[in-house]
């Protein structure tokens, strides 16, 4: 018996803390209401780039492409590079610009073997993104 009042003892003791030390919490809309301004994110990515790489006749076959927002000048440069014991070496690059949309690529010649990958550069207004394919061998 004692035991048992013990327990229930306990138990309201515990119960009853945890309703005194709650702390009651406010939704940001107060925030909003008493500043009374959006709260915006520190960063936000309004573009998409992406990166192609394939193989095909003896080529290395390379694609960048920049979707940005409407109004917005972009560019693109997309890279081929090989992999050598110093690291990654420039093939070739090609570079495009235009508005709210732009791609930039082509073919070189690629050696059996070899590792490659293709890095591409988007810009769109004033953001900017570096994307890399996955690195691939012919």
């Amino acid at each position: 018996m004692k035991v048992q009042s013990v327990k229930v003892l306990l138990a309201a003791i515990g119960l009853s803390s945890m309703l005194i030390y709650s702390i009651p919490v406010e939704a940001s809309e107060g925030i909003v209401r008493e500043y009374g301004e959006e709260i915006m994110p520190l960063y936000e990515n309004s573009f998409k780039v992406r990166v192609t790489l394939v193989f095909s006749g003896g080529k290395a076959k390379c694609y960048g492409k920049v979707e940005g927002r409407a109004g917005k000048e972009c560019s693109v440069t997309t890279t081929l590079q090989k992999k050598t014991s110093a690291g990654w070496t420039n093939i070739k690059t090609w570079k495009s610009s235009g508005q709210k949309e732009c791609s930039a690529g082509g073919s070189a010649t690629a050696s059996k073997g070899v590792n490659y990958r293709v890095k591409v550069v988007g810009k769109s207004g004033t953001e900017s993104d570096t994307r890399y394919s996955a690195t691939k061998s012919y």
